[in-house]
C-alpha cells in the first residue's frame, strides 16, 4: 500500500489476524523490494476493501518462519533479510543519539552456542518490555548489518517480533535454556556498542 492507502489500512490490519481482501491489484512480485518467496504480490488501491474474517477456519495456514540459527548469521551478506529465534540473554539500556533517534540492543543466544545483537530503534526501543530478559524472542524479516567486521541484526518497521511464540522451535529453545543452555556461549558474532555486563564485549 502507498500514500493514502497505507494510512487508511495501517490501523485496520493486525499481525496474526485473518482478513478478506477484495478489489486489489495482483501482479508478479518485484524481488528488488519484496523479500518474500511468493511469486506474486498484492497492491492495495482506493477501491480495495478489507474486512476481518470472523469465521473460525482451521484450514487457514499459520505464518511460516524460515528460521536461521544464530551461528549461521555470521555467514550472511549485509542487507540480507532473515528470520531467527533466540533467548534474550541481555537487555541493553535505551540510548538516545543527538539526532533524537533511539536505540536499544538485545543479546540473543540459541542452541547453536552463538549470540547476536538485535537492535531495536525508536518506538520499538522505547516500548520494549525490559522484563523480557530470558524470554524467547522471534523476529521475522530482520535486516543483517555489519559493524566493525561483526554481524548484527536490526528490527525494521516491516519486521515482526514475538515474545514466547507458541511454536515447536520456541518450546525446544525454552527447554534448552532452562536446562543450562546459554551459560557458556563461545561464538559471539556481534560486539556490544554500548552498555555493560553479561560477560560480553563492550568495545565501541
Amino acid at each position: 500500500a502507498f500514500r493514502e492507502q497505507a494510512e487508511t489500512f495501517f490501523d485496520i490490519i493486525e499481525v496474526d489476524r485473518v482478513y478478506h481482501i477484495s478489489k486489489c491489484q495482483l501482479k508478479s512480485a518485484n524481488k528488488q523490494f519484496n523479500t518474500l518467496k511468493h511469486d506474486y504480490e498484492m497492491t492495495l488501491t482506493g477501491l480495495t476493501e478489507i474486512k476481518p474474517c470472523e469465521e473460525d477456519d482451521n484450514d487457514i495456514p499459520e505464518i511460516k518462519y524460515d528460521l536461521v540459527p544464530i551461528s549461521k548469521l555470521a555467514n550472511l551478506e549485509p542487507n540480507t533479510t532473515v528470520d531467527t529465534i533466540g533467548i534474550c540473554k541481555e537487555v541493553g539500556e535505551l540510548h538516545t543519539f543527538p539526532s533524537g533517534k533511539k536505540r536499544r540492543e538485545l543479546t540473543l543466544v540459541d542452541s547453536s552456542n552463538a549470540a547476536v545483537i538485535l537492535k531495536l530503534w525508536d518506538d520499538d526501543a522505547v516500548n520494549f518490555d525490559v522484563h523480557a530478559q530470558q524470554q524467547v524472542i522471534l523476529v521475522k524479516g530482520a535486516r543483517v548489518t555489519e559493524f566493525n567486521g561483526d554481524k548484527e541484526i536490526n528490527k525494521r518497521n516491516s519486521s515482526v517480533m514475538k515474545i514466547n511464540p507458541d511454536i515447536p522451535e520456541g518450546n525446544k529453545l525454552r527447554g534448552w535454556f532452562d536446562n543450562g543452555g546459554g551459560e557458556h556461549i563461545s561464538n559471539m558474532i556481534s560486539n556490544r556498542t554500548g552498555g555493560a555486563g553479561g560477560g560480553f564485549s563492550t568495545d565501541i
